[in-house]
This record gives structure tokens, C-alpha cells and sequence, in this order.
């Protein structure tokens, strides 16, 4: 639900925005009122409706990916996990951090000067503008619990295409285990073939159908 809602809003964000600019346009270039609100409502419904519907597509597509990788379904923009360690606080920290450098979509990693947390960022790829990850360390009674938490570096992000997932079930896989978390990073790298093909089918669509229209 908090998925369709997500994209409800979206949608209603960019069909105001764009209609307004839309209407902005025509009425100080000379077109008049009722036709800037004609253009503003139809630029805005149809701009607002292929991107949504877009995203929809893609993000499904590459999600399921994910899924099927990982064996893991959620659709949230943020995602945590937990694991416990058994060991010294600082042996652990020391092997979260080369844990981190590892994972080759991470390109910042800054970890606090206490030694509890670290903070690093994923870089933009042409699916997302990269992720924030934050790994905090607690010390219990016989051994140290890590939160493991991922979310899109922009607030305005509609949909992430299950890298949050990726982010921290690669982390939690490294950390139990260094030979399953690297299987895991190769099982769940997409071929840069199929990102192309998904990311480009609708439009090819859109232009066979538009020539077949025109003939």
C-alpha cells in the first residue's frame, strides 16, 4: 500500500508542477488563460502518467531481479538489518570497514571518530542517484549487534529498483560469511545488456507505434 501511495503522490506532484508550468508558459507568451489551462491540465496529466507508469515498469522489472536473487520481497524505499558478531568491538569496527571496501558500488566510507558508526554513500548509476548507508554498533551482553540501515540519497525518490535490498543483504552476507557475500554481489549484478533493453523497450514501442500510426 505505502508503494501505490508513494506513486499516487508522485504522480499528483508532477501533473500540478508541470501543468502550472505549462500554464505559466502560455499565459506570459501570449496564448491566454483558457488555453494555458487547457495545455497546463492535458502536459500535466501526460507527463505525470508516462513517468509514473515508466517507473512502475522498470522498477517492477528490476525488482524482480532482486527477488529472485536474493530470495528477499519488499517494496520500501528504506531497508535495516541486524546481525550479531561475537568479538571485540574494535576488531569488529576494523572489519565492517574492510567489509565496505569490498562492495565496489560504495565511494564514500566515513567512519565517526568513537568508533560506533560508519557512514557511506553508493555512487549514482544510471538506475539511481545512490544510496546512504549508516552502520551502527551496539555492545551487548556477549557479543556486538549491527544495524545495518540503506535509503535513497534523495528524499524525492519514487522508486529505487531493490537497491536498498541489494545494500544490506550484501553487507549482512559479507559479514557472516566473506565467499557467500561475494557470490552475492556477482548473482545480483545486472548485465548492462538487460538494463539497456528495459530502460529502452518503451520508448522503441512508442516510435513503432507512432511510424505504424503515421503509415
Amino acid at each position: 500500500m505505502s508503494y501505490l501511495l508513494r506513486l499516487f503522490k508522485t504522480f499528483i506532484i508532477l501533473s500540478v508542477s508541470v501543468g502550472l508550468l505549462t500554464c505559466t508558459f502560455m499565459v506570459v507568451f501570449g496564448g491566454g488563460i483558457d488555453k494555458g489551462i487547457d495545455y497546463g491540465a492535458k502536459s500535466g496529466l501526460f507527463f505525470a502518467t508516462f513517468l509514473v507508469v515508466f517507473s512502475i515498469y522498470s522498477d517492477i522489472i528490476f525488482r524482480q531481479w532482486v527477488f529472485v536473487k536474493l530470495k528477499v520481497r519488499s517494496f520500501d524505499l528504506s531497508q535495516y538489518r541486524e546481525i550479531h558478531l561475537k568479538g571485540e568491538l574494535k576488531c569488529i569496527f576494523a572489519q565492517v570497514l574492510a567489509v565496505l571496501k569490498m562492495i565496489p558500488t560504495i565511494k564514500k566510507i566515513s567512519p565517526d571518530a568513537v568508533g560506533r558508526k560508519i557512514s557511506a554513500t553508493t555512487g549514482s548509476s544510471i538506475l539511481t542517484f545512490g544510496e546512504l548507508i549508516d552502520i551502527e554498533f551496539f555492545l551487548e551482553a556477549d557479543n556486538v549487534r549491527i544495524a545495518i540501515s540503506s535509503r535513497p540519497r534523495l528524499m524525492t525518490t519514487m522508486v529505487d529498483y531493490g537497491k536498498n535490498i541489494e545494500n544490506v543483504e550484501i553487507i549482512s552476507a559479507l559479514l557472516r560469511d566473506e565467499k557467500e557475500g561475494k557470490q552475492i554481489i556477482q548473482k545480483v549484478t545486472m548485465p548492462s545488456f538487460f538494463i539497456a533493453t528495459v530502460m529502452l523497450s518503451p520508448f522503441a514501442i512508442i516510435a513503432i507505434v507512432f511510424i505504424i500510426i503515421n503509415n
